[in-house]
């Protein structure tokens, strides 16, 4: 099941927070208490402590009905530095979707440390992810004799009824739209007038759909890795992730070092994945966790999905030209190693229930039954979401209403990296015609996420001053650069 999964979800890195959490009661009056506060400390491996404070809120499972199950949202305010904070905070929304803010933003923020000068930072796990009722499905799949064998489509749905039936929660209730109307009761609950927003990857979608609903509340917004409305997740994944792909490969082919390296690398790899495709490679390597020898099916499949998910991050995919070398040589540990370290992070980092939940009632009515034959070295398999989410629904969801034309005059940054194998920088061009007020950063040569790269977050810190994207001087995007290419796995030429 989970190798199925990994082929359309984002890698995050995986982090712990460790709370107080004093609780504020749902009103069924529907008038917002205030959030009581607790000092607290977040902390995971290998970040320093950050200290916060933190709650909760008790919502209804059901905003609507006012009654039933309730959810505790998990909250962490890192209050500003400033003796004389700005009024406006920052929250910030997680990707996934299914991921946690309070686990997800943890290691970024001393990259980003001085957003939180002037300005409170708040962290709300999203209904089903973190510790705001998590829905989480029992793993099953390192437990296989051999992990990435593709299971015939009969098994793999059999697996998704069984995850369904372990999760007591309706999936009709976990959507963008009622998260995003927790969100605004947590805004109401901590007092603030109005709040920025700073949205990554699917968090961007979160980020349009509270602009969406509230408008008067939206101060300003930094979209990263943007979702544009009416895009389904997984309906473009072939070509985006083989336009990422060939830029990489492009970019060696450029550089003198790299492509004396590894000469061909368009062909290398065609050639790599049509041997795939006759006869998949069992391999054994150790577990990058346990140390532990596992067992794996390198097949057109996981060497795929493994090269796509690498691409995200251009850390990762400095090393893609050196991992296909070694497996067009038959030495297949680079990959297996890295297919073994995103699937764990994948399986640990991510609310499942809630990241089906969300792409069966808004994505999956929007995606086409079959899809046509095309030239990308992976494509999804539809009829496999598809028959997931009528195992995950009830009823088959309504195709969500179109946002159309609609356009906001708030201020905006959008940020793009020029190989980004997911949210490419058309889809950023796309909403920027949506948000007149908007002003679309391109980082050279880097893939999914990059607010905290480079001089990126000086600019996003002098957006969130002045609110005025056309008063920014933007020149330094052009001089950031990707990690140099690995030549050898000892690293980069000197």
């Amino acid at each position: 099941m989970r190798a199925k999964i990994y082929i359309t979800i984002l890698v995050i890195l995986i982090f712990s927070l460790a709370a107080c959490v004093p609780q504020a009661q749902a009103d069924p009056s529907g008038e917002q208490a205030a959030i009581p506060l607790n000092d607290c400390v977040l902390s995971a491996p290998g970040t320093n402590p950050v200290r916060a404070q933190c709650g909760t809120l008790t919502v209804f499972e059901d905003p609507q009905a006012q009654s039933g199950r309730t959810i505790d949202l998990n909250i962490a305010v890192i209050k500003a530095v400033s003796r004389t904070p700005a009024p406006d905070p920052i929250f910030m929304l997680a990707g996934g979707p299914g991921q946690a803010a309070t686990e997800a933003f943890l290691p970024l923020l001393s990259a980003t440390n001085r957003l939180n000068f002037k300005r409170d930072i708040v962290l709300v796990d999203q209904r089903g992810t973190g510790k705001s009722y998590p829905l989480d499905c029992p793993e099953t799949e390192f437990e296989q004799e051999v992990i990435g064998v593709e299971l015939p489509l009969e098994e793999q749905l059999a697996e998704f009824s069984a995850c369904r039936a372990s999760l007591d929660f309706d999936p009709t209730l976990y959507t963008t739209e009622i998260a995003m109307g927790d969100l605004e009761k947590v805004r109401a609950g901590l007092g603030y007038e109005q709040i920025n927003l700073l949205g990554v990857s699917y968090g961007t979608r979160a980020a349009l759909t509270y602009l969406r609903l509230f408008p008067e509340r939206t101060r300003s917004l930094v979209l990263d890795g943007v979702v544009p409305p009416d895009w389904a997740l997984g309906s473009t994944v072939g070509p985006d992730s083989q336009r990422a792909l060939d830029l990489i490969f492009d970019r060696c082919a450029q550089d003198s070092a790299c492509s004396e390296k590894f000469p061909d690398l368009h062909a290398v790899f065609d050639r790599l994945m049509d041997d795939l495709d006759e006869s998949p490679v069992e391999v054994t390597v150790s577990d990058p966790v346990t140390a532990e020898p596992v067992r794996v099916m390198m097949s057109r499949l996981t060497v795929g999905t493994t090269v796509r998910m690498m691409s995200y991050s251009d850390m990762l995919a400095a090393l893609i030209p050196l991992a296909v070398q070694k497996a067009s040589q038959g030495d297949f540990q680079m990959l297996a190693g890295n297919y073994l370290l995103l699937a764990r992070q994948l399986g640990e980092g991510l609310g499942i229930g809630m990241y089906y939940s969300v792409i069966c009632m808004e994505d999956e009515p929007l995606l086409p039954e079959t899809l046509p034959a095309g030239d990308s070295y992976i494509e999804p398999e539809f009829d496999l979401i598809h028959g997931a989410c009528d195992v995950w629904l009830d009823e088959p969801a309504p195709a969500p209403a179109a946002w159309g034309d609609q356009k906001f005059d708030v201020p905006a940054l959008i940020i793009s990296g020029e190989a980004d194998p997911v949210t490419p920088p058309e889809y950023g061009d796309r909403l920027s015609r949506l948000l007149p007020n908007s002003l679309h950063l391109v980082a050279p040569g880097l893939g999914h996420n990059n607010y905290y790269v480079g001089c990126i977050p000086e600019l996003v810190l002098d957006f969130l001053e002045e609110t005025n994207p056309s008063a920014l001087d933007a020149a330094c995007v052009e001089k950031i650069r990707p990690q140099p290419f690995f030549l050898s796995p000892t690293g980069p030429q000197p």
